[in-house]
């Protein structure tokens, strides 16, 4: 059984002499459809939603399990981030002060060369003069 509503007919109605008279007889015709569909088919209604509501019972107690090992495991993942990340920050400050004390060494070689470098020049001017 189907709800027919002649939506063309309803408008022209509307437009008609009749107006709201044919407008509440098809509301009326509707409702009593409506109330028979509601009576026929009410205890496969009701199995129906009981199936669906224990289906969405399972279906919600599986997706708080899953909600729980989502939980568990990003709490370990976080943990186990923010381990890398001060091992990688430690790391990096040993890396940087080595950095550090070999640019100190090759300055201090090149300006010792430099040096060296410059006092032969002045020598050897001195000798050849």
């Amino acid at each position: 059984m189907s709800i027919q509503i002649n939506i063309e007919k309803l408008l022209s109605d509307l437009r008609g002499p009749q107006r709201v008279t044919a407008l509440k007889k098809e509301f009326k015709r509707v409702r009593s459809e409506i109330e028979k569909l509601a009576t026929s088919g009410k205890s496969a209604a009701q199995n129906r939603l009981k199936t669906l509501e224990s289906r969405a019972q399972l279906v919600l107690s599986k997706l708080a399990d899953a909600q729980g090992e989502l939980d568990k495991e990003l709490k370990t993942t976080i943990t186990l981030l923010k381990r890398q990340a001060k091992d990688i920050e430690s790391n990096l400050s040993r890396y940087k002060a080595l950095a550090y004390s070999q640019q100190v060494k090759l300055r201090a070689a090149i300006l010792g060369k430099a040096n060296k470098a410059a006092s032969k020049k002045k020598s050897s001017k001195k000798s050849g003069r």
